[in-house]
């Protein structure tokens, strides 16, 4: 009973990596990031990582935005998102300036479940986007 349980284990680890490795992001998701305005010190500025589905299908996605540590965070920079077909959804989050400087953000971080769902893939979508304050 072992040797099955053993061999029904590997052959799940083997078809979530097989998942994994031929799932790409899934095209017709477009993600950018928007800020409510300029940066200015001790003044709350919103930013805006915005999601818009253009294909027939629905996504959840898990989102997580690389702000600046110089700048305090004030909300979660994080969120889960279950997108219908043609919909749009965004995560939005507060930041504040404590000093002047330029700061720069990374990255979007996007998983999303592979095509058989076995798994969750993570991808880096964006440019990085330097802020003056």
């Amino acid at each position: 009973m072992r040797w099955a349980a053993l061999a029904y284990d590997l052959g799940l680890l083997a078809l979530a990596l097989f998942d994994v490795r031929t799932s790409r992001r899934p095209a017709g998701l477009e993600i950018f990031r928007e800020f409510g305005g300029r940066f200015h010190i001790g003044a709350e500025t919103e930013v805006r990582v915005r999601v818009e589905n253009h294909t027939p299908r629905a996504f959840r996605l898990k989102l997580k935005d690389e702000y600046p540590p110089e700048l305090a965070l004030l909300s979660p920079r994080e969120a889960e998102l279950t997108l219908g077909p043609q919909e749009s959804k965004a995560l939005v989050y507060v930041l504040k300036p404590q000093r002047r400087g330029r700061f720069e953000f990374g990255r979007v971080a996007v998983r999303s479940r592979t095509r058989w769902g076995l798994a969750w893939r993570e991808d880096l979508v964006g440019e990085t986007v330097s802020v003056k304050v």
